[in-house]
């Protein structure tokens, strides 16, 4: 997996603690990223540059900061970093 993100989006730094408190480190490659350039790589994988952008294993791109963090989340189940109010979303 890949996570895209800027030095100063917020987003993107929520982003980044949730795989630190989740002990994902090691599963998650991190990829700074230089906002609105045309050569990023960024943009193969979300064409409007937007930040955090994460690309899962099996192919989605995911690339709003809830969302992020609750699929973050469910692959360390043991630690609770956000609420579950799916009823069953990614079971």
């Amino acid at each position: 997996m890949k996570l895209f993100y800027t030095f100063n989006s917020p987003y993107a730094r929520i982003a980044r603690v949730a795989i630190i408190e989740l002990n994902l480190c090691n599963r998650i490659e991190t990829q700074k990223v230089i906002a609105r350039d045309p050569n990023s790589d960024l943009l193969n994988y979300n064409p409007t540059g937007k930040v955090p952008t994460l690309a899962t294993d099996d192919g989605f791109i995911l690339s709003e900061t809830r969302i992020i963090c609750f699929y973050l989340n469910h692959l360390n189940p043991e630690i609770k970093l956000v609420a579950d109010i799916s009823n069953g979303f990614l079971q």
